[in-house]
């Protein structure tokens, strides 16, 4: 069996060809990209579908079917996009394109779910069957798996970590593409870290190589981010008391953040019978089209780490 697994970030968009299910001993091989989309350009349907086409044209393989990881709120009855903010779409049928032109089967997933089953089955993961899972990219998200299910929300929007709140007055702090103000991704995210920096950083990875040539700028901006995440996690902790956090995403490098300092930062901010048993950043490449393809080898793999996906709401949340 042959699976095209995709991952729609908000900035990238990789695909891969998987010709066995993934397994923690033989990593897939390195996927294609479509070219980087500039800060707020929107990723048009077509051009995806065109990109996927060619792909698979030069693959030269035909596939039993499409599993997709999409930085956003997915409503799965539909089978649709509801809102990706970093990507532009809004009630985007996503499944519905991909089998038409595709005439395979189409699942589809939120990435931070996506990438959660992958660390749950193929790396930090497996040590654990509780942990709070970040994937800081162009946005940040995340999962709540619990003893070996992802939590996904009533709404399906147990994924937008990025937006939580990082002042305390309402209205205060950056404005957001979700509305809202103040929001963790407009510091702590690649994006975020590129906005607080200014100077023509274009993402967070210019901004940490700056400053890991000691460019002060840049150190003050992952200051900023960091103080910034680590009150964030320091929330998620004071709420489940789960104790593991895993971070993952295009974002984090071998630089940033430093897990030791980060715990430290993060410990300061806990109540005193709330601990952290480890913060482990994933050495998983590309987990989010892991776990895209993983659900495309068993459509019900996600579902039965997580109960039945939940349908649409009519007042859902912002997406990541």
């Amino acid at each position: 069996m042959a699976v095209l697994a995709v991952d729609i970030g908000g900035t990238r968009t990789r695909a891969l060809v998987v010709r066995d299910c993934p397994n923690a001993e033989s990593p897939p091989a390195r996927p294609v990209e479509m070219a980087a989309r500039g800060g707020g350009e929107r990723l048009r349907p077509n051009d995806l579908l065109d990109f996927l086409s060619r792909y698979c044209d030069a693959a030269k393989e035909p596939v039993d079917a499409v599993g997709v990881s999409v930085a956003g709120v997915l409503d799965h009855e539909r089978r649709a996009v509801r809102q990706a903010l970093n990507v532009g779409w809004r009630d985007v049928p996503l499944g519905a394109l991909l089998e038409a032109r595709f005439r395979r089967p189409a699942v589809l997933e939120t990435d931070a779910f996506a990438a959660a089953l992958a660390e749950l089955r193929l790396g930090a993961g497996r040590r654990h069957s509780t942990f709070v899972y970040v994937t800081v990219g162009t946005g940040i998200g995340h999962a709540l798996v619990l003893e070996g299910r992802i939590w996904r929300g009533v709404h399906g929007a147990a994924c937008t970590f990025g937006h939580l709140k990082s002042h305390d007055r309402a209205g205060a702090g950056a404005a957001c593409g979700c509305g809202g103000h103040g929001c963790l991704c407009q510091y702590a995210s690649g994006r975020g870290m590129a906005r607080v920096a200014g100077r023509g950083a274009d993402d967070g990875a210019a901004v940490s190589a700056a400053a890991a040539r000691g460019e002060p700028w840049a150190r003050q901006a992952m200051e900023t981010a960091n103080d910034a995440l680590a009150l964030g996690l320091s929330h998620a902790l004071t709420l489940v008391d789960c104790g593991v956090i895993i971070i993952g995403g295009g974002a984090v490098s071998g630089s940033w953040p430093d897990p030791a300092r980060l715990r430290i930062q993060v410990q300061e901010r806990l109540h005193p019978q709330v601990g952290i048993a480890e913060i482990a950043i994933s050495h998983l490449p590309h987990a989010a089209l892991l776990g895209a393809a993983l659900e495309a080898f068993d459509p019900g793999a996600g579902a039965g780490r997580g109960g039945r996906r939940p349908a649409a709401a009519d007042h859902g949340g912002g997406g990541p």
